[in-house]
């Protein structure tokens, strides 16, 4: 019984990304327990055995850069919670003016974490998601509502080493440090391939900041990556590891606040 007044009100968060699926549930403002599905793994069955595990839902929220599983994760939410999810669009209460040409364009996932992002830092801000992509989004100042202006999107560091390592399969790993130069070929890959990576990002975010209202703008870093091309950032930020899942449960508040009625 107390299962089932729990799975009444209880809110589920689902971030499907290019190399895994996390679904969390949110207790109240807090995200809680959290389940993370590899790509490969992605199953109907294995979605609602993961809800399951989580205590349940009545309700999901899903934020989904795979075109080729959305329909997939709408139709297993639904069997698991009982009604299809909302899902994360240019329509959603994110609070956000889209100001780029299509807005259509902008992915759930950067939606997500520019309203993770305003969580803890008003604009001018700038996040920098490390994942199978890196992206740099700038949030700028609005006369109404923050703008969502665009960004850059790269290689993500992972994907640009597997990539080269492809094509050029006699390469090592790259070495767990970097010199200067790099005297051997594990340490100049880690050098180009992981440091000038970051350095990558200092020069884009260093561009972003420039077209920034005031030329500042506060910068914040997430992704599963993130922890590889921090140390070489020269950048100052703020490191927030959830916080995609941050600005989902912002934007399931709003849902909320607004009786549930969008869809």
């Amino acid at each position: 019984m107390e299962r089932r007044r729990t799975q009444e009100t209880q809110m589920l968060l689902a971030d499907a990304g290019n190399s895994r699926l996390t679904l969390a549930r949110l207790d109240g403002a807090t995200i809680g327990a959290r389940i993370d599905l590899e790509r490969e793994s992605i199953t109907p069955g294995s979605v609602v055995q993961a809800i399951d595990a989580l205590g349940g839902a009545s309700r999901a929220l899903l934020g989904s850069v795979v075109p080729a599983l959305t329909a997939m994760l709408v139709d297993a939410l639904t069997v698991a919670t009982g009604a299809p999810p909302h899902l994360v669009s240019r329509d959603s209460p994110h609070g956000l003016t889209l100001d780029v040409p299509h807005p259509s364009q902008a992915g759930a996932d950067r939606i997500a974490t520019a309203v993770g992002a305003l969580v803890h830092a008003a604009p001018p801000l700038i996040v920098v998601d490390c994942g199978t992509a890196t992206t740099c989004t700038l949030i700028d100042r609005g006369d109404h509502a923050p703008r969502y202006r665009g960004g850059a999107i790269a290689a993500g560091v992972e994907t640009a080493l597997t990539g080269l390592r492809r094509r050029a399969p006699h390469l090592p790993e790259p070495a767990d440090t970097v010199e200067i130069p790099g005297t051997t070929t594990e340490i100049a890959l880690a050098l180009g391939g992981v440091a000038g990576h970051a350095w990558m990002v200092d020069a884009v975010v260093a561009r972003l900041v420039a077209a920034a209202a005031g030329a500042t703008a506060a910068v914040i870093v997430t992704g599963g990556c993130a922890p590889r091309i921090r140390p070489h950032l020269a950048t100052p930020h703020d490191h927030r590891p959830d916080l995609c899942l941050e600005g989902l449960a912002a934007i399931a508040a709003r849902l909320t606040d607004d009786g549930g009625s969008r869809r």
